[in-house]
């Protein structure tokens, strides 16, 4: 099981209520307290439930994501490498769910699969490039994971200017670092930097939008509006969509994530752990709280944009940022 938990602060910000604040503040709260500084024994004595707790007290709703993603972990602590595809909308909590886990598990590599360009092109990543920080590091290569964020980008058709499909292209360099075996990572061929990949897991997140939507034309003169799709999406369905059958045949699992409703994005607005007002009290080290009609009016705003949970963060950022322009030794600030 986990350490005991340890006490941090908590803000509720349902209540537009200072003073009740300040007594949550000084009583304190019990609860998992993401920590990177967990010994290698009281990590490999979590199982997939304890992964799921501190996974469950950090990430709003997902349910099925976050129990694949706890045994992912318990899989990869145990010597299980795994190749694992979250599928979902922006802002659903596909990054989210790897970034609370680094707090725990350092050894985690997000990379933005969108940049990556072919090997042999000047500028930007390279297929290999999300590995470097691992031959920076003294943990060996058998305990990293790396997480492509942004995955479908490097899926879907692009085309160069002699018609080559450049995704094809960046997709079969990176066959090789999935496959499992030595790669190259240095940056000349005199001083090589081998990193062998065959015990590395490897998470993709994508959002292959135009799987999970679909065109509805009965909305007037918006024809374009987009409409959530009730299917399950496949390994066929993605392969349609462009990846290459060969490093689709490395995917153990899909995890298709649910897109956040204007209630569920209400109900982060009010979560006194992972809320925005929550996140920014500790940014800040000062009392923050959002009224029930701000979190109303900011969640009905973020599902509209279509931007998810990440976006009711920059919502309540602007307004905290405003607040703090006009008194910068504010200590309680109500949104």
């Amino acid at each position: 099981m986990m350490n005991k938990p340890v006490k941090t602060m908590v803000v509720i910000p349902d209540k537009a209520d200072v003073q009740a604040s300040l007594e949550i503040l000084k009583a304190g709260h019990d609860r998992y307290f993401l920590s990177s500084e967990m010994s290698d024994d009281e990590l490999l004595s979590m199982s997939p439930k304890d992964w799921y707790r501190v996974l469950d007290q950090n990430v709003y709703g997902q349910d099925e994501a976050k129990r694949k993603a706890s045994l992912i972990m318990w899989k990869h602590l145990h010597g299980i490498r795994s190749t694992s595809l979250f599928i979902g909308l922006s802002g659903c909590g596909k990054t989210e769910i790897w970034r609370v886990i680094k707090n725990i598990y350092t050894p985690i590599i997000i990379a933005d699969a969108g940049t990556i360009t072919n090997d042999g092109w000047s500028g930007r990543q390279k297929y290999y490039s999300a590995l470097k920080e691992i031959s920076f590091s003294r943990i060996p290569a058998k305990w990293w994971i790396v997480v492509y964020d942004e995955f479908d980008k490097c899926v879907q058709p692009r085309y160069s200017a002699s018609r080559e499909n450049v995704s094809y292209s960046i997709q079969a360099e990176m066959l090789k670092v999935i496959e499992g075996t030595e790669i190259n990572v240095a940056k000349a061929d005199y001083d090589p930097e081998i990193i062998d990949t065959s015990k590395i897991s490897f998470v993709f997140l994508g959002a292959f939008i135009s799987l999970l939507k679909e065109e509805d034309t009965s909305y007037g003169f918006n024809p374009c509006r987009q409409q959530a799709k009730d299917r399950t999406i496949t390994i066929e369905d993605v392969i349609t969509f462009g990846l290459r059958p060969e490093l689709a045949g490395r995917i153990e699992s899909i995890c298709q994530m649910n897109e956040l409703s204007e209630e569920d994005l209400y109900a982060i607005c009010l979560n006194p752990y992972y809320g925005p007002a929550a996140k920014l009290s500790r940014l800040y080290s000062r009392i923050i709280t959002m009224t029930k009609a701000t979190a109303r009016r900011i969640s009905h705003e973020a599902a509209r944009s279509g931007l998810g949970a990440r976006y009711l963060f920059s919502l309540a950022s602007n307004m905290t940022d405003d607040i703090i322009f006009e008194d910068p030794d504010i200590k309680k600030i109500i949104l």
